[in-house]
């Protein structure tokens, strides 16, 4: 029962890591694109600037519902960072 339930961990890590690298990436390039600095913003108790930081992370996380493996999953991550940030 413990080994059935074990047998699907590397897939998951797999999936796991992937949308994690998306995420940082996704940040990453949004908070360098735009020309805010969210992070200051946040600091300085703007609640508007987490609502709007938070909400960009939907994309990405997303995609992980609709992604047949993690390189359909790179792709529609890509993607929703080249529609949010252009």
């Amino acid at each position: 029962m413990i080994l059935q339930s074990l047998a699907g961990l590397p897939a998951f890590l797999v999936y796991f890591c992937t949308a994690l690298v998306a995420v940082v990436a996704y940040l990453f390039v949004y908070t360098r694109v735009t020309p805010h600095d969210e992070f200051q913003l946040i600091r300085d108790n703007v609640p508007a600037a987490a609502i709007a930081l938070g909400a960009i992370v939907a994309p990405p996380d997303a995609s992980a519902g609709v992604a047949t493996g993690p390189p359909s999953g790179t792709s529609i991550c890509s993607r929703a960072i080249r529609l949010q940030c252009c």
